[in-house]
């Protein structure tokens, strides 16, 4: 079927969906779906593989907020699994399909977190303190982006539950990000980065700066406010290098 929905036009695409629909309601048809779009083992793809993702982000925005398995929801069961597995799904994912899981998760996330996901500000934190690089660091940032970027779109910054979740978030969040936020610097401001490195690294800081938007555009968290001067140090420093035409690492970013 997933091929179907990948590569065949018209009416075969057309049957691949109504199929697919057909079979959402089945028990375990969200996770198996995203077992297929993580595995790499059973010859699908990639064109295939980014169907899948496509069509799994869409399944549960079709069927998450449904409240019981009677309106046509996700069951509780299979909730609690999928919810631990996306994000390392996602961050091992190829960069199409992880676009589509990132889409999932901050989907998700607006509805189930911090109450019903009280694991997630963990395991974003968790895994950028592990990767390992800066590809590895900008995947783990580019999720958290996707988890708190309704903070800085959001409309309810009178609120004193919102602006807690906020500050809560960036006070787990916040030193990790620091961390690689000071060493992304002081590596892009070295002039001992190689020529196919460069992109990387400028990727990584706007990544960081995004983050860092998120949590500061409507209250500034203590822990940013104590840390404020490594920020602007930062940026400062890489406005300069870029608005003088100095090349990052000595090339031309």
């Amino acid at each position: 079927l997933l091929l179907n929905l990948a590569h065949a036009g018209g009416p075969q695409m057309s049957q691949a969906a109504e199929q697919l629909f057909q079979c959402e309601s089945r028990p375990g048809f969200g996770i198996v779906l995203m077992q297929l779009v993580q595995s790499t083992n059973i010859g699908l793809e990639a064109g295939t593989h980014q169907a899948g993702a496509i069509y799994f982000k869409n399944y549960l925005k079709r069927r998450w907020p449904r409240a019981t398995v009677e309106q046509g929801g996700v069951p509780d069961s299979e909730r609690e699994v999928i919810r631990e597995a996306l994000l390392p799904v996602a961050l091992q994912a190829p960069r199409l399909v992880q676009n589509q899981l990132f889409g999932a998760l901050e989907d998700l996330s607006a509805l189930d977190f911090p109450q019903d996901w009280p694991t997630l500000l963990q395991d974003l934190s968790r895994h950028l303190l592990a990767a390992d690089g800066p590809a590895s660091q900008f995947m783990a940032l580019e999720a958290a982006h996707a988890v708190f970027g309704r903070f800085r779109l959001s409309t309810s910054i009178q609120n004193g539950e919102f602006l807690r979740e906020v500050r809560h978030c960036a006070e787990v969040y916040g030193p990790g990000h620091l961390q690689v936020w000071k060493a992304a610097c002081e590596r892009a401001l070295s002039g001992a980065i190689a020529l196919g490195q460069i992109d990387g690294y400028w990727e990584l800081l706007r990544s960081c700066i995004a983050v860092f938007h998120d949590l500061n555009a409507h209250v500034l968290p203590t822990f940013f406010c104590d840390n404020r001067e490594a920020y602007l140090e930062g940026i400062i420093a890489l406005l300069g290098c870029r608005g003088t035409g100095h090349a990052v690492g000595g090339q031309s970013p």
